[in-house]
């Protein structure tokens, strides 16, 4: 086949009429790929008003847990752990959740407790569900401290950078806080125990 030598007149016209052929499908593309980044800022907008609902209604929880029934309490707890798995979170969003549902579980098993302890007047039932209460907040003891240990584990990582750090940082102290308020909790109850037992021997 002969070769054909363009002039450079040829040249720029040929170069023309190929951008003229490719400007509606560039266009085309360039529309389609703004249209995908305006749908994905348009989920992460939701998600962060979804999220900040969340972290508001929790707290409201807290704050007006005294308000409301025990019943009600645990059935508004639940649609908040069901609404934070369906968000999909990040590890350290979740993590941040979790430390607002342990306080909120905190304040439930308070209201249990009351609730057990105030079932009756008799000294020897309330020895029961003194023992009851007892072993319940033993058994939460167990729990922070094994989350507790997992968060020292996790502060003391090599490789952590200072956001990353003081964040485990601050979720350790809050479980020793944690652990602290249920201790004070465990001590009052053994005591209320030694003086029924006083009491009734």
């Amino acid at each position: 086949m002969r070769q054909v030598q363009l002039g450079r007149t040829e040249v720029k016209a040929l170069k023309d009429k190929i951008a003229e052929l490719r400007a509606p499908i560039q266009a085309k593309i360039n529309a389609m790929e703004a249209e995908r980044q305006r749908t994905i800022k348009e989920k992460i907008e939701q998600k962060k008003a979804r999220v900040s609902q969340l972290q508001s209604d929790i707290e409201q929880l807290k704050e007006g847990a005294n308000q409301i029934t025990l019943e009600e309490l645990e059935s508004k707890s639940e649609q908040a752990q069901t609404e934070m798995n369906d968000l999909g979170l990040s590890r350290a969003e979740k993590q941040e959740f979790q430390r607002h549902f342990r306080q909120l579980n905190d304040i439930l098993n308070s209201k249990k407790e009351e609730a057990l302890l105030t079932l009756s007047d008799d000294d020897k039932e309330n020895l029961t569900n003194l023992r009851s209460v007892l072993s319940q907040r033993k058994e939460r003891r167990k729990e922070v401290k094994e989350q507790l240990d997992e968060y020292r584990k996790l502060a003391g990582s090599s490789g952590l950078d200072f956001e990353k750090a003081m964040e485990y940082n601050e979720l350790l102290n809050a479980e020793k806080e944690r652990l602290e308020n249920i201790d004070a909790g465990i001590s009052d109850i053994e005591k209320k125990i030694s003086a029924l037992k006083k009491k009734t021997s």
